[in-house]
């Protein structure tokens, strides 16, 4: 015998927050940071950057980072990825692709606790896929 009425369907989810993405590249702060000191390894492409390469003259880009792609940070718009980052931080909704800035940006330190965190989370990462991020 046939259940009357409509078939069972989930809610809707709500959109997922930066903070449920990848809490730990969340908990380094909105700060730049130095893309030789830590990069946002947790992060699977899911969140939005805002980049500074100098061989883009001082142009900030809006981009994703993709942990498994040799191009590292993707800009959607031009389809191609960004070499040369120096700084990078986390995007806000205020944030401009190719907006100017007249100097490099200031690195701002990262929460000491949170940096060993990602630091520790990459490493056991990195060895359960078996591969080295470098």
């Amino acid at each position: 015998m046939k259940a009357a009425g409509r078939p069972y369907r989930l809610p809707p989810r709500e959109p997922l927050t930066p903070a449920q993405h990848a809490p730990l590249v969340v908990a380094l702060g909105l700060g730049w940071k130095d893309a030789a000191e830590v990069l946002p390894w947790q992060d699977g492409g899911l969140l939005r950057y805002v980049v500074y390469s100098p061989a883009y003259g001082g142009t900030l880009l809006l981009c994703q980072f993709q942990v498994f792609s040799p191009a590292r940070w993707w800009h959607d718009g031009m389809q191609v990825g960004i070499s040369g980052v120096t700084c990078w931080r986390l995007a806000t909704e205020d944030d401009q692709d190719f907006s100017a800035l007249d100097g490099p940006p200031s690195v701002t330190p990262s929460d000491p606790e949170a940096l060993a965190q990602l630091r520790h989370w990459w490493r056991w990462y990195s060895a359960y896929k078996g591969f080295d991020p470098e």
